[in-house]
């Protein structure tokens, strides 16, 4: 009886792995272009420009960029984000900050961060801010933002 049953059930099962493989390369492509389309572009009043990134913090949408960026209440509700969506249609997105709803800030002397909230930007995905064990990151590790 020749071997062809199994080598037949052989073939399929490479098949299907590398087709698993494949479809695991195309989510991992498409999450990292997700991650890049929550870059924005904040541009404040008179038109000087900063750069921020969507995030999700304790239940809030809203961009994180730095002091120098976005110092004070007054010029967040003065100023708007731009993200370039990729996965979605490219155009442009520009959405409203919202710093009555949030706005938390840290002077450059300190740590030099600004957070924000904003609109939800259409077919954008923020990125997750977690504290504690789940957050990836261990004790003596630097992360860069």
């Amino acid at each position: 009886m020749p071997p062809f049953p199994d080598e037949l059930v052989r073939t399929s099962a490479n098949e299907e792995g590398a087709e698993d493989a494949v479809q695991r390369q195309e989510d991992a492509d498409k999450e990292e272009r997700a991650l890049e389309d929550a870059i924005c572009s904040v541009v404040r009043a008179g038109g000087r420009k900063g750069v921020g990134v969507l995030v999700s913090l304790h239940g809030n949408t809203g961009i994180l960029t730095n002091h120098a960026v976005l110092s004070d209440l007054e010029s967040a509700g003065l100023s708007s984000a731009t993200f370039f969506p990729t996965i979605t249609s490219g155009d442009a997105v520009e959405v409203a900050l919202l710093p009555e709803k949030m706005f938390l800030s840290s002077p450059l002397a300190k740590l030099g961060y600004a957070f924000v909230a904003c609109e939800d930007p259409p077919g954008v995905k923020p990125f997750l801010l977690r504290r504690g064990r789940d957050c990836g990151v261990r004790l003596g590790e630097r992360v860069v933002l």
